[in-house]
C-alpha cells in the first residue's frame, strides 16, 4: 500500500468522525436523532426522551492486559456518548473503520469495558463503508 493510500484513508476516517463529534456537539436535534436511530436499530423499543451530556472525541479507556497482564492496555475510541433515555443512564461507543483495518480485539475489548461502566443502556457502534 502506497504512503498516500495510508494518508487518504487516514484522513478520511478522522474527517469523517471530525464531522459527526462537531455535529454532535451542535445541534440537540442531530444528537436526539441520531442516538434515537442508534437505539431503535439495536432492538430497542423507542424512547420519549434523548439527552446527550458529553460527546468526547478519542476518550481515553483504560482496559486490563491481555493474558493477565497486570499492566492496563490504554484504548481510544473515536466517540463517546454519555446522557440520558427516559431517566436511564446511557453509554454510546462509536468506532469509525472507513480505511483502516481492526486492532486485534478492539470490539471485545471495548465490549468488556462497556458493560463494566454500570449503566442502564450502552451500545457499541462501528461506522462502516459498507
Amino acid at each position: 500500500m502506497s504512503d498516500f493510500h495510508v494518508f487518504e484513508n487516514y484522513w478520511s476516517e478522522n474527517f469523517a468522525t471530525s464531522l459527526l463529534v462537531f455535529a454532535l456537539r451542535r445541534s440537540q436535534e442531530f444528537r436526539s436523532k441520531f442516538l434515537e436511530e442508534v437505539l431503535r436499530r439495536s432492538g430497542n423499543e423507542p424512547y420519549e426522551t434523548y439527552r446527550a451530556t458529553e460527546v468526547e472525541r478519542d476518550r481515553q479507556i483504560s482496559l486490563p492486559g491481555s493474558s493477565g497482564s497486570l499492566e492496563l492496555e490504554v484504548r481510544r475510541p473515536d466517540i463517546c456518548i454519555e446522557g440520558w433515555v427516559d431517566g436511564q443512564s446511557f453509554l454510546v461507543l462509536v468506532e469509525a473503520k472507513i480505511g483502516a483495518g481492526w486492532q486485534a480485539n478492539q470490539l471485545p475489548a471495548y465490549l468488556k469495558w462497556l458493560t463494566a461502566q454500570g449503566r442502564d443502556v450502552w451500545k457499541l457502534v462501528t461506522l462502516t463503508r459498507d
